[in-house]
């Protein structure tokens, strides 16, 4: 404090700053209040149109307007009320859906060029085939319970090494049995009842 009871001027400076800061801080509420009831007014009017809304007629130019408009305008009509229905009972509500027209062009639009479902979600497009993919392996991996994500090589690996050694073992003698088995079989030349085939004994011959 200054002589006489006269405050400083760094005093000033910070009741200055405060009352500022008072100001801003009211100012910024006061906006932030009149956004809202801006937005909420836009919501209203766009709901309202939403649930007055009529469908356009075919225009004049187009031949045969007259007759489209009177063919078709009930039917497009009652099939827009039946959608605008079904979007306010199973989507508003949901991230990114209001009871407004803007969203529900949003809506309608996403469905017509396969982005959304009915019920206003994502559709996921991704090709490459991994579902596929994935989805064999999961199969082989409830079949075995050894999949992995190399492939049906690594299970019918993974197969071969359950063999136990006794089966491997038996194997191995059964095949080299069947094999010695044909070769005989081969180079027999009698049956049950002797010689298959005629054969003649040459005639001796003196040597030199």
């Amino acid at each position: 404090m200054g002589f006489f009871g006269t405050r400083s001027k760094t005093e000033q400076a910070k009741d200055s700053n405060r009352e500022r800061q008072r100001e801003t801080s009211k100012y910024t509420k006061v906006s932030q209040k009149a956004k809202n009831k801006v937005q909420r007014d836009r919501d209203n009017d766009s709901r309202d149109k939403l649930t007055n809304y009529e469908v356009k007629k075919v225009p004049a130019f187009i031949p045969g307007s007259t007759i489209l408009n009177a063919l078709t305008e009930k039917v497009r009509q009652k099939t827009f009320e039946v959608n605008r229905d079904y979007y306010r009972e199973n989507v508003v509500g949901k991230p990114g859906y209001k009871d407004t027209f803007e969203d529900y062009e949003k809506y309608i639009t996403g469905r017509g060029q396969g982005n959304l479902d009915a019920m206003g979600r994502t559709i996921n497009t991704g090709g490459g085939g991994g579902g596929n993919q994935n989805q064999g392996i999961e199969l082989a991996k409830g079949a075995t319970g050894t999949a992995t994500t190399t492939g049906p090589g690594e299970i019918q690996k993974t197969a071969t090494n359950t063999m136990t050694t006794k089966d491997a073992k038996k194997n191995s003698t059964d095949t080299l049995l069947a094999n010695k088995r044909k070769g005989r079989k081969q180079t027999n030349k009698t049956s049950a009842t002797g010689l298959e085939d005629d054969y003649t004994l040459a005639k001796k011959k003196l040597l030199g």
